[in-house]
């Protein structure tokens, strides 16, 4: 397009000195009589002051040369001034936008207004819009399905799309907090009520649902447990302290959570359980154990258990000091008094009236009695032992094999373990009779 302008803007040059050619001829005449303008043609064309004509001529032919390049510089510069014009119009919308938006996070700053304003979501189904007005006290495991479901559910809001806000009556405000009569009538002139409150809290008015969610809801599991709720990692921030526990329990206490059923996963090194829980004021507080799955770790742990006892009723035979006994078997944490307890006077009691020859035969799982986790490097666990032993009297001898069901809690100790409470106090003593016969 531009060589075919260009052309044409050629053409119609040549055409305007044809179009003037006859009143050039008056010209003619005037270079006959002198013969030296003839030798030199340049100052004939350019001298002659009588015609004018043929002066404009030349102008004609000398314009083209500027006028395209001072097109060109007013083009570019109009081009530059819409661009800046068409940036300043995109950046004033944004902050227009952007005002609109921050002034709609804080545009109900009178209580009265935002009750009327969630009610009529309520009434339109706008449940997205009115989850940003609802006051949480913590929303991390708080989210806005679990808003849709309750304001579909809630017993208050039943057949609330069938009616309009007919007036609204203050029933209380202060600073804090502000309650707010509703009052609704249906196509049919019924009139029914509806109490809304809200509380101000940073500067924000927020309508306070009671029913949404419930408040300090707890749970006790193992201290080294990687806990989440439908995905969401628990936060150490919720662990409270509390001495009454276990020292390898501890109990979370979650701010905010809807009754609606949730996967709770509990997690360590060496066990994984989940369950599906429902949060409600009556289950607060109960505890969730770990199950232990790895069965090379139970079937180690169970040969231990045999090692261990063995090795505890040689060294009482051979009067090693409990001290020692202790650092053999026993981990760290665990009272010198109590490792007394089941070294000294258990198997005294057990060894005592003329038996011998102790001998644990087999340690076997519990059958349907699961073990468990207590953190990385501690298990519970649930197991059977056979035991034999010879009775020696002067007058009387007898062989006897009894079973028993019995548990521990081992701490992983390398590729050995420790004894970390002896959960049955009666492994190591006679008082425990073998009553549990498997």
């Amino acid at each position: 397009m531009e060589n075919t302008e260009l052309n044409n803007e050629t053409l119609n040059t040549v055409e305007t000195p044809v179009a003037e050619t006859p009143e050039v001829t008056p010209v003619e005449s005037a270079p006959v009589e002198n013969p030296t303008p003839v030798v030199n043609p340049t100052p004939v064309v350019e001298t002659p002051v009588e015609n004018p004509t043929p002066v404009v001529t030349p102008t004609v032919v000398e314009t083209p040369g500027p006028a395209p390049t001072e097109k060109k510089k007013s083009k570019k510069g109009l081009v530059v001034v819409i661009i800046l014009l068409l940036v300043a119009c995109g950046v004033g919308a944004f902050f227009f936008l952007n005002k609109g938006k921050e002034s709609g996070s804080k545009e109900i700053k009178d209580p009265q207004e935002l009750a009327k304003l969630y009610v009529n979501n309520l009434i339109e189904k706008k449940y997205d819009d009115n989850f940003q007005y609802v006051y949480i006290v913590d929303d991390t495991f708080i989210v806005k399905n679990d808003y849709l479901t309750f304001a579909q559910t809630e017993q208050k809001y039943e057949g609330i799309t069938s009616k309009k806000i007919d007036s609204i009556e203050e029933k209380l405000k202060t600073e804090k907090e502000a309650t707010y009569t509703v009052n609704l009538v249906t196509e049919s002139e019924q009139k029914t009520t509806l109490e809304v409150k809200l509380k101000n809290e940073n500067d924000k008015w927020k309508v306070v649902e009671d029913k949404f969610y419930i408040t300090d809801w707890e749970f006790v599991t193992y201290k080294d447990a990687k806990v989440t709720i439908d995905g969401v990692e628990v936060p150490e921030k919720y662990i409270k302290e509390d001495t009454s526990l276990k020292s390898y329990q501890c109990r979370y206490v979650i701010p905010a959570i809807t009754s609606t059923q949730k996967k709770i996963v509990f997690k360590t090194k060496i066990g994984e359980s989940s369950q599906d829980i429902t949060p409600l004021g009556s289950n607060s507080g109960e505890k969730y154990g770990i199950e232990l799955t790895d069965t090379a770790l139970a079937d180690r742990a169970r040969e231990y258990i045999k090692t261990a006892w063995m090795g505890m009723y040689q060294d009482y035979l051979n009067k090693v000091d409990v001290s020692e006994i202790k650092d053999k078997y026993f981990d760290s944490s665990v009272d010198i008094n109590n490792v007394s307890k089941y070294y000294n006077e258990g198997l005294k009691s057990l060894i005592g009236s003329n038996n011998s020859k102790f001998q644990i035969i087999e340690v076997i799982p519990r059958p349907e009695v699961n073990n468990w986790v207590y953190g990385d490097d501690i298990i519970g666990l649930n197991f059977g032992y056979k035991l034999s032993w010879s009775y020696d009297y002067s007058w009387y001898h007898d062989d006897y094999v009894q079973t028993r069901w019995s548990s521990i809690i081992l701490k992983i100790d390398g590729d050995s373990f420790k004894i970390y409470t002896v959960s049955d106090e009666k492994l190591f003593s006679w008082s425990n009779q073998f009553t549990h016969e498997y």
